[in-house]
């Protein structure tokens, strides 16, 4: 009986034919063939300034002031070589609220937890071939804009995003989709299919269209401590499969006026925007590190219509809007030791760009609201006001970096953000005599009043200092 038992597990053993998690190969000590597990954990503390040059400077819910950890990833890889399969399953470290609304920070009663989110869950096969490397991607995964940072051009991370995805030059740095790769000598493309949300939010929210983004980039071998980058990037938001009730009244798009004798529909080309990008790395081992780039976006316009008055002219046009944004760094390498400065600035506010500049078409000078019949197709030109939105940012910053090793890093740095509003004045903050941050109409309805009850203006101007540390394993 004993020995049957023995012969038992021995024939499940084998039969089960159970793979190792982790193996390597003779002659190759740290060869990986198996399951890879890495991670990148960082930890920072940042501190906004509250002085009497900007009145007051309060942090934003769940922005990075305090302790806090910006960028903490858990990665699984595998790779089956002989048949050119891979797939890859990371996770990433969130606060709750940026994907729920149960949190304080959003009007609910949690007190914000962290949590463990999925930043990729995908399956790739690549083609190595004579006329270049190419591969399919299925699955939650980066989006074309991110390459530059994924390739270590912008290469602090931990520190700050890409400039591409701080400026937002889309939803998100990774989404659900599908992605063609390919690769000849020095010049690579990326195409994609994708939801357009992005990888934090639920699906078929705001539309059920899908965006179509991509990249194309020149990098020629130079040596081994030298390398240059000449990237374009492009993005077709909502670019195809919107559905005909994306834009009715009561949805995202077209919000309800609250009157039960309109039925308002919005013209679904409102869900469209096209951005491009175009971005210039060099990158000196051990000396200097270099970047520039440009963003231009154009926000579609669609006319708003009640369909209980299919006769009658729309309610409000459908205006084009476009806006820009710019960015440069410079990192100096001395020994162990950076020193890396970044300037952003663009149109929208607090460090996004949007597309927020048109122009307002009107019948009469002087009468903006007759504005909204010069877009209707087939009706006569008019004349233009010239009025625009002059909303703007500028933000600075700078930091030193202490490399300790390749995989542990500190740095310690300072940021200063300043908001333009929509005439172009510098965005104003109002303080009463108790340090109390109050409302524009506040401030200006003192005057009206006998008794004025002392509400200061300021400028307002964000400033901070953080420390940042980032291990990889």
């Amino acid at each position: 009986m004993r020995l049957r038992s023995v012969f038992l597990l021995f024939f499940v053993s084998t039969a089960m034919n159970a793979e190792e998690i982790v193996t390597t190969k003779k002659d190759e000590p740290d060869g990986f063939y198996g399951l890879k597990v890495g991670g990148i954990v960082s930890g920072s503390y940042g501190q906004r300034y509250r002085d009497s040059a900007s009145g007051i400077s309060n942090a934003y819910p769940n922005d990075e002031t305090g302790f806090s950890t910006p960028w903490t990833l858990l990665m699984i890889n595998k790779e089956w070589k002989e048949t050119g399969v891979s797939l890859e399953l990371w996770g990433e470290l969130l606060r709750a609220s940026q994907f729920s609304a149960s949190t304080r920070a959003d009007g609910g009663t949690k007190s914000n937890p962290y949590t463990l989110g999925i930043r990729h869950a995908l399956v790739r096969k690549t083609w190595d071939t004579k006329l270049g490397t190419y591969s399919l991607t299925f699955g939650m995964q980066e989006l074309p804009h991110t390459y530059t940072q994924w390739k270590n051009y912008w290469q602090w991370r931990y520190v700050d995003k890409g400039p591409l995805e701080s400026l937002g030059f889309a939803q998100a740095p990774a989404d659900i989709g599908f992605g063609a790769n390919g690769k000849w000598d020095a010049f690579s493309a990326h195409v994609m299919l994708s939801n357009g949300e992005g990888y934090r939010q639920s699906q078929n929210t705001d539309s059920s269209a899908i965006d179509l983004s991509s990249r194309i980039s020149y990098e020629p071998k130079i040596d081994e401590d030298t390398r240059f980058g000449l990237h374009f990037f492009n993005r077709n938001a909502n670019f195809t499969g919107a559905a005909g009730t994306d834009c009715n009244e009561g949805t995202t798009c077209m919000p309800s006026d609250n009157n039960p004798s309109t039925i308002l529909r919005k013209d679904l080309r409102a869900l469209q925007s096209t951005s491009y990008a175009v971005e210039a790395d060099f990158d000196k081992r051990k000396f200097i590190n270099f970047g520039i780039g440009w963003i231009w976006k154009k926000q579609n316009g669609g006319a708003i219509v009640d369909r209980a008055h299919p006769t009658a002219l729309p309610l409000a046009p459908g205006v084009d809007s476009t806006g820009d944004a710019g960015y440069a760094w410079l990192a100096l390498v001395w020994d162990s030791i950076k020193i890396v400065g970044r300037m952003e600035g663009g149109t929208g506010n607090n460090g996004v760009m949007s597309a927020d500049r048109s122009k307002i078409s009107q019948i009469f000078p002087g009468v903006p609201d007759s504005a909204s019949w010069s877009q209707v197709p087939g009706s006569p030109v008019r004349s233009s006001s010239g009025y625009e939105s002059h909303t703007s940012f500028r933000k600075g910053s700078v930091f030193v970096e202490w490399i300790l090793s390749d995989t542990i890093k500190l740095s310690v740095g300072y940021s200063e953000l300043r908001n333009r509003d929509v005439n172009g004045s510098r965005q104003q903050v109002y303080i009463d005599q108790s340090g109390l941050a109050r409302t524009q109409a506040d401030y200006l309805g003192q005057y009206a009043s006998t008794t004025g009850i002392g509400i200061s203006s300021y400028g307002q101007l964000d400033k901070e200092w953080a420390f940042w540390t980032t291990v990889e394993f």
